[in-house]
């Protein structure tokens, strides 16, 4: 890929690429079709960020809004609240599993987009986040832990969700956004010492959107990473360059770049990871719920 194609967004590639994923799961992802809702959250939130949902069919659109509700399980007691561990985090199910920081964000999300924190011990989970802060002032997924780019977006997003960010004190802020500038070589690493990755360009300079940093960031070196990572032929990003695109990293990859007001995407919302579009039509749902 030569230096002049690289600054092209083969916007339409990637909306094809998109539609793809939402028709037909190719066969090098079979293994994860039990992940298939995630799949079509990276596709649909792609497409809404490129400002290309009017190119799925209202059939479309109402088959993937149904066959996301047929997904719904409703027990007795399978609730958000159900789900919060005495540390504070929370696990993905009661069957037993995993109980980290990705789960307290996911937690905190259903509960913003539902207006309904009834379920969310706020302080307990705030207090789990505090304890999660490392040494260099990173987070990581459970107290004394390395710190991590995603995990840290996890704990910083729900901390603003929950109108909580002033529980951090100035000197674990300014650390913070060291930490996080720090991430950055030419894209952002996740980890000290660890390669660069399309994905933080959306976790870390989301973190630092958060806390009103990334303009400290060098958006042009973030750039032309990214875009080292763009296949203009079949559409899509990858995790580094000259290797296949996936539908995460092609997600973030763009999500990252309208971060940094890149000219042809929407404006994202970093706390929830949607457009600026989908958050004010969810905030309408919300007074219209309160009003009826």
């Amino acid at each position: 890929m030569n230096n002049e194609e690289s600054i092209i967004l083969a916007n339409r590639q990637h909306g094809k690429y998109f539609m793809r994923f939402l028709n037909v799961l190719p066969a090098s992802l079979s293994s994860h079709d039990t992940t298939r809702v995630t799949i079509a959250y990276f596709a649909v939130s792609g497409l809404d960020v490129l400002g290309s949902i009017s190119t799925m069919s209202l059939e479309l659109q109402n088959r993937i809004i149904q066959w996301i509700y047929r997904l719904q399980v409703h027990p007795d007691k399978d609730s958000v609240k159900a789900l919060q561990t005495e540390e504070g985090n929370f696990a993905a199910t009661l069957s037993g599993c995993e109980s980290d920081m990705r789960f307290v964000y996911c937690a905190a999300c259903i509960s913003y987009i539902l207006n309904d924190w009834s379920g969310f011990n706020i302080k307990s989970a705030t207090d789990y986040i505090i304890k999660s802060i490392g040494y260099d002032y990173g987070i990581a997924q459970c107290p004394e832990l390395e710190s991590h780019g995603g995990t840290t977006f996890c704990a910083l997003a729900t901390l603003s969700l929950t109108n909580q960010l002033d529980q951090l004190s100035e000197a674990q802020i300014e650390g913070l956004k060291r930490w996080l500038l720090l991430r950055q070589i030419d894209g952002f690493q996740g980890r000290p010492n660890k390669p660069v990755d399309t994905c933080y360009s959306f976790w870390v300079g989301a973190s630092l959107k958060i806390l009103n940093a990334l303009h400290l960031s060098d958006y042009a070196n973030n750039r032309s990473y990214v875009y080292e990572t763009q296949d203009i032929v079949v559409g899509g990003f990858s995790k580094w360059p000259d290797t296949c695109t996936d539908p995460m990293h092609t997600y973030l990859g763009l999500a990252g770049l309208s971060l940094i007001g890149e000219s042809g995407l929407f404006e994202i919302v970093p706390t929830l990871n949607i457009s600026k579009r989908a958050h004010e039509h969810l905030k309408t749902l919300h007074e219209q719920w309160a009003s009826s």
